[in-house]
């Protein structure tokens, strides 16, 4: 029998039975999102007078920021301006408040309901209690950090193997001694840590033994690729399931036999005939402050936080290059293959990541700020003897670079930027032909000394930098009404500064001055994107400057495919510097071009050499600008 519809009129009534007596909260509001406190509720159902101790009269016309503490509101109606600009219905988890004070937490879809005019007129919010879940959940992270203190406790390279003989937990003498952090070993065998010419003797061995403990000889696998001798101590855990976990204890016994740290690199470069080394310093300051304002928390976020920042640094390390953690929270690392300008910019690179993804993951790391400074050091055959601290005399070194470059770097930029002109570069094509395209920059002085500041954490200057850019551009748009002026000028402004509108005040007032002179030639260039930068706040940034341009380019921090997620629909238009595709192969920059080109969005490479030009050109890229 064929299935029959239930006309309106039955269904209806249905409906309004299964919303009151529904066992989730439901309740609907009308659509002023952005009113101080929400949007007002018009309606709830019993349960939610029940979860709340609410009755519906005292809820019907207040503004739904009844239920919520202060500090969690501004993420509700977030949400709700998803659903707003989606259409679709979003979800979030979130803490509410009962009458009593009582918190609940609760998981929330929040429905738009859309007009016949295509607005949305007023919104359903259907909460479900997971308050024990979340309980349960806290209290399997205190059962954690509890184990991970006890783990911390203990001085020895120290972990926990599930029945794979896969790492499952270390501790942070594994990262102090052997230099490896948690996501480096979390799921990979233990013989990761044993160096490849005892790993088949070692696991066969633990396979064969029936004892609950034993100790063997083996050589152990720093980080960094030195060999140390040492030894195993496997403790066998059995579970009733029948399960067996493993504790495992590293302890060196020895120095290093081989391979990249510190000492070696040093050595490399004094046989090689160098006099120099390029090293540098990434350093995150500020962190004394913020272990005072967290107080207990301070541990796990603290091994967190160097997590982070040794996995970003590994990766823009080269094969030969190494790094050791300093005492002074911060990471000494020698560049083997690079000159000082190009370490320069992967230590400025390395330090605006480690600081996004910090404050993205710890919003208490605003405050913090990583500075990242190069310097080609002197090193002599004195510093390759045994016994000395060739580590400790690089980062003197470097100090006593870094205050020379500093001050000379400020000189620089307040003598030169009141008068400064800026200079217009050319693109070419694949061709190799001159493109109807031209770069703003700064002097090539200025923007040396501007790099070197923002790298040490000074970013008084960006401002001033980005209207001179901006007026320079417009100057020459201007002086050229009239006459054969068609090339396109691409003039830059960082995210950060759209953002925060109170530093783009200056900036805005001559870009809306420009009026159609300006939107027919200039292109505004979007810099410094995190990546983990929300789309939303990225569309936002874009819609609020692309009335007044001919186009909007965004920098891609990467060239990480997955970065297009980021890229609003209409773009069409973005940016790379060549020296962030250092290790992207040449099949990965044909992709990237790919994927962009399916978008309808077209690739400008910027500073590029010219030996690299036609290798780019062979891929795909249609655009490039030369570098000096």
């Amino acid at each position: 029998m064929a299935p029959v519809s239930l006309p309106d009129d039955e269904l209806l009534p249905l409906l309004k039975v299964f919303v009151a007596k529904a066992t989730e909260t439901i309740l609907i509001t009308d659509a002023d999102i952005d009113a101080p406190g929400g949007p007002v509720i018009r309606y709830v159902n019993e349960m939610t007078q029940r979860a709340s101790g609410y009755d519906a009269a005292e809820l019907v016309g207040r503004r739904l920021g009844v239920f919520y503490p202060s500090a969690v509101l501004g993420p509700i109606l977030e949400q709700m301006r998803d659903a707003r600009r989606s259409g679709e219905p979003a979800s979030i988890e979130t803490v509410a408040k009962t009458k009593d004070g009582k918190s609940v937490f609760l998981e929330v879809n929040t429905i738009p309901i859309i007009a016949p005019t295509g607005s949305v007129s007023d919104f359903i919010r259907i909460g479900r209690d997971v308050t024990a879940r979340k309980r349960a959940e806290a209290d399997r992270e205190t059962t954690q950090r509890l184990l991970a203190s006890v783990f911390g406790a203990i001085e020895q390279a120290f972990g926990i193997l599930d029945d794979g003989k896969r790492f499952v937990m270390i501790n942070t003498a594994m990262t102090r001694q052997l230099g490896w952090g948690v996501f480096d070993l979390l799921g990979k065998p233990f013989t990761t840590v044993i160096a490849a010419a005892d790993r088949a003797r070692i696991e066969g061995q633990i396979d064969e033994v029936e004892a609950m403990s034993f100790r063997r000889a083996a050589g152990l696998l720093h980080r960094d690729g030195a060999i140390l001798a040492g030894e195993l101590v496997v403790t066998t855990i059995p579970q009733p399931d029948g399960r067996q976990y493993r504790s495992v204890m590293l302890v060196p016994r020895g120095v290093a036999t081989e391979g990249g740290n510190i000492e070696d690199a040093v050595r490399r470069s004094l046989q090689s005939g160098g006099g120099n080394i390029v090293a540098g310093k990434i350093q995150l300051v500020g962190l004394s402050e913020v272990r005072a304002a967290i107080g207990d928390r301070w541990p796990k976020v603290a091994e967190r936080t160097f997590d982070i920042a040794e996995r970003i640094i590994r990766r823009y390390l080269g094969p030969t290059d190494v790094m050791r953690r300093t005492i002074e929270d911060g990471f000494l690392v020698c560049f083997a293959e690079l000159d000082e300008a190009a370490a320069q910019f992967k230590a400025g690179v390395i330090g605006r990541e480690v600081r996004e993804k910090l404050i993205g993951e710890f919003p208490e790391m605003a405050s913090t700020v990583v500075t990242g400074f190069t310097a080609a050091v002197p090193v002599t055959e004195d510093d390759a003897l045994p016994g000395t601290d060739i580590a400790q005399a690089l980062e003197t070194r470097l100090a006593r670079a870094r205050t020379i470059v500093e001050v000379e770097a400020m000189r620089t930029m307040r003598a030169r930027m009141a008068t400064a002109e800026i200079r217009f570069d050319a693109l070419r094509t694949e061709a190799s032909r001159l493109a109807p395209i031209l770069l703003t920059h700064l002097p090539a002085d200025l923007e040396r000394a501007q790099a070197t500041l923002l790298n040490l954490g000074h970013g008084e200057f960006i401002p001033q930098a980005e209207l001179l850019l901006l007026t320079g551009a417009a100057e020459r748009v201007l002086g050229e009404v009239g006459h054969a002026g068609t090339d396109l000028i691409v003039t830059k402004v960082r995210l950060a500064t759209l953002v925060h509108r109170r530093d783009a005040e200056a900036w805005l007032h001559v870009a809306r001055g420009l009026g159609a002179t300006g939107k027919k030639r200039l292109v505004l260039e979007i810099a410094e994107i995190s990546r983990d930068v929300a789309r939303s706040r990225l569309s936002e940034a874009v819609a609020l400057v692309a009335p007044m341009f001919r186009t909007v380019a965004l920098e891609l921090p990467s060239a990480d495919l997955s970065i297009m997620s980021l890229l609003p629909p209409a773009t069409q238009l973005v940016t790379i510097d060549n020296r962030l595709l250092g290790q992207s192969s040449a099949a990965g920059i044909e992709r990237l071009v790919k994927a962009l080109e399916t978008l309808r969005c077209r690739l400008i490479v910027k500073n590029t050499p010219p030996s690299a030009a036609t290798a780019l050109a062979k891929v795909g890229v249609r655009l490039i600008g030369l570098g000096e």
